[in-house]
Parts: C-alpha cells; sequence; structure tokens
C-alpha cells in the first residue's frame, strides 16, 4: 500500500498518484503536471501522508512547479 497519495486537478478529471518515497512523490506528478496545458495551471493538488511536514514540502515544490511551467514562454 502506497504511504503518500496526491490527488491533482486537470481538466479531465482527478489524477490520483501513489509513491512510496518523497522523491518518487515529487517525480510522478511532475509527470502528470509537465502535460497539462499552461491554461490549466495552476491545477489544484492535494497530499495525503502521515507526516505533515512531508506534505508541506510536496504541497510547496508542486506549486513552485507550477509557478515556473506558468512563468515559461511558449515555444
Amino acid at each position: 500500500m502506497a504511504s503518500i497519495i496526491i490527488l491533482i486537478g486537470t481538466p479531465d478529471g482527478l489524477r490520483h498518484v501513489a509513491a512510496f518515497s518523497e522523491r518518487e512523490a515529487a517525480l510522478k506528478p511532475e509527470s502528470v503536471i509537465a502535460a497539462l496545458a499552461r491554461t490549466a495551471l495552476p491545477a489544484p493538488v492535494s497530499v495525503r501522508c502521515s507526516d505533515s511536514r512531508l506534505i508541506g514540502r510536496l504541497v510547496r515544490y508542486l506549486a513552485d512547479l507550477q509557478m515556473e511551467f506558468m512563468s515559461e514562454k511558449p515555444v
């Protein structure tokens, strides 16, 4: 059973990402967010696990990641 669950709101519905480590929990949602149209950002994100500090780190990382994508100029 995964110890970290991340929910990402997309135009097509919720995406559920399960992870066992903090690294995996950062990398898996990164690909989901990168695939979204920039107009869909910022996407709502919810992190669930038993470690409140880990939740904070992941939420901040995913928010920063989305801000970075939103500030990129289209190619």
